[in-house]
């Protein structure tokens, strides 16, 4: 009997001890007090998507904060013990905006607007290997100046490298009266002569990263310790490499054939 009383008495003394437990960690979390932020994303962000959001067609959706875990992930299998830290690193990190494809939302094109004159040595390094992971896997990352203002024209020069600005005319023009066809009507821009690797591919139907493939196959690059590099055939044919509004690109004739010379 005497032992039947001790075990009870502990296991009420276990109970009292964990309901002062919880009640204290309750008491503890009522203590911090929250409150909303405001706005999710800078001024100048906010006036860089109205700018975006001018030009950008249908087919596109422009998204804002989008985490590189969201869009890129480790090649080696999660079993590997080295792939929580590859994860990590994407994890932490986020792009501005990102253009997806309105129906697959396929990222196009990854955007950030760069502070890195106001910021530190960590963020400089973050900006770094944002731009070297985009690159490993064939996404384009465009970094645009932090300004008060934006200027549509100079955005849709930027980003019309990248995805198709022209279709929205052909959308809104089916759906205007024949006035407002009338007024709207403006010569069709002529075809492109050159490309940027990210356009050439697009038109091809086909990887970024299987078009450079292609274009070493076919003597057109050449892998060198310090990365791709154009060789004779391709500047005979006028392809450059030129500084654009954001970094330096390759520029292609789009008329380009990488067919395999016959044997």
């Amino acid at each position: 009997m005497n032992e039947l009383i001790f075990i009870a008495s502990a296991l009420l003394l276990i109970m009292i001890g964990f309901l002062k437990f919880a009640t204290t960690e309750v008491k503890k979390g009522d203590k911090f007090q929250y409150k909303l932020k405001g706005p999710i994303i800078s001024g100048n962000e906010i006036e860089f998507r109205k700018t975006v959001l001018e030009i950008l067609p249908p087919e596109y959706i422009l998204i804002c904060k989008v985490r590189l875990a969201d869009v890129i992930e480790p090649k080696m299998n999660k079993k590997d013990k080295m792939w929580l830290d590859a994860y990590s690193s994407v994890a932490s990190k986020y792009f501005d905006f990102v253009v997806v494809n309105a129906d697959t939302f396929k990222p196009e094109v990854a955007i950030n607007i760069d502070t890195r004159l106001e910021s530190g040595k960590t963020v400089r390094r973050n900006d770094a290997f944002t731009h070297h992971a985009s690159s490993e896997v064939g996404l384009t990352l465009l970094s645009i100046g932090s300004n008060d203002t934006y200027r549509p024209s100079e955005i849709k020069g930027l980003l019309s490298d990248h995805i198709n600005l022209y279709e929205i005319e052909t959308v809104h023009r089916e759906k205007m009266t024949d006035s407002e066809k009338q007024l709207a009507k403006r010569p069709k821009p002529e075809p492109e002569k050159f490309m940027a690797t990210s356009m050439l591919a697009r038109k091809m139907k086909i990887d970024h990263d299987e078009l450079l493939e292609n274009l070493v196959q076919t003597g057109f690059l050449k892998n060198s310790s310090e990365g791709n590099q154009l060789t004779e055939k391709a500047e005979s044919i006028g392809a450059v490499y030129k500084q654009g509004i954001c970094a330096y690109r390759y520029e292609w004739p789009s008329d380009i054939s990488l067919a395999q010379p016959s044997q």
